[in-house]
């Protein structure tokens, strides 16, 4: 028997579920009764002050009655355990009257990356009621970072051989608003891969500090010298400056800086 691809129309609200369906010829005057995720992949920056996102699913008709629809996270998901705060329920509920119910994911801001987005997949368990299948809403896509609302600062540090002896720190009004280290160290005499720490601050004063511990800076040989480089919203505003020389003399070395 002959079938058909058609995009499901939402029956009240004037959206189109971005889903197709494949159903029986001679059924085109009322869409099949379907339902799916408000779009198949979404990427969102969430704010410190509104952490939430809400996770919409839509049906193609209104009904008198609630409906429940289940949902369950897929292993393919790329968020760590604490992005989040866990749902206290696997399903979202369509109230009666309505062709869409919604689920607020309530992020944790302060454990989120403001540089590397990561991602939770929703897979959509069809009510017993559905008379078909949304093909590409059935699933959602939620790829997620933090937002700065105030500067995008980068710290890049490429360090020599012994990196447990490099340790950092950002202070403003000497309260310390980022550090690291110490670092691994290297099995061989050569620099080592770059490494790069992104930050939100605000405008001000700052002073960006690196320590270390062996008194040398830096340094493994002439030719193994590691360096820093600071930008902010994507300008350079501390060039790349090596530290250390091998005489002991460079314990600490302070670089001031103003977004």
């Amino acid at each position: 028997m002959k079938k058909f691809f058609k995009i499901l129309a939402l029956v009240v609200a004037p959206i189109l579920l971005n889903s197709c369906d494949e159903y029986e010829a001679g059924s085109e005057v009322n869409s099949p009764l379907s339902y799916g995720f408000e779009r198949s992949t979404v990427s969102v920056e969430i704010e410190e002050v509104d952490p939430n996102f809400a996770l919409k699913v839509y049906s193609t008709q209104v009904v008198n009655y609630d409906r429940t629809v289940v949902f369950d996270i897929d292993p393919s998901s790329t968020a760590l355990p604490g992005d989040y705060v866990p749902f206290s329920s696997n399903s979202i509920v369509i109230p009666a009257g309505s062709n869409y119910g919604s689920l607020d994911i309530e992020f944790n801001h302060n454990n989120l990356s403001l540089s590397d987005a990561r991602m939770l997949k929703f897979n959509l368990v069809q009510p017993d009621d559905a008379t078909a299948v949304a093909l590409t809403t059935s699933s959602m896509s939620v790829s997620y970072k933090a937002k700065c609302i105030y500067n995008l600062v980068e710290l890049s540090l490429i360090l020599d051989r012994w990196g447990s002896e490099t340790t950092w720190s950002i202070t403003k009004n000497g309260v310390t608003v980022a550090s690291g280290g110490p670092y691994t160290d290297a099995g061989s005499n050569a620099l080592q891969p770059e490494k790069k720490f992104t930050l939100c601050l605000d405008s001000g004063d700052y002073v960006f500090t690196v320590n270390d511990s062996y008194g040398d800076g830096m340094y493994t040989s002439a030719s193994v010298i590691g360096s820093y480089q600071i930008k902010a919203n994507g300008t350079t505003i501390v060039p790349r400056q090596t530290w250390g020389d091998g005489t002991r003399t460079h314990y600490t070395r302070s670089v001031n800086f103003t977004l």
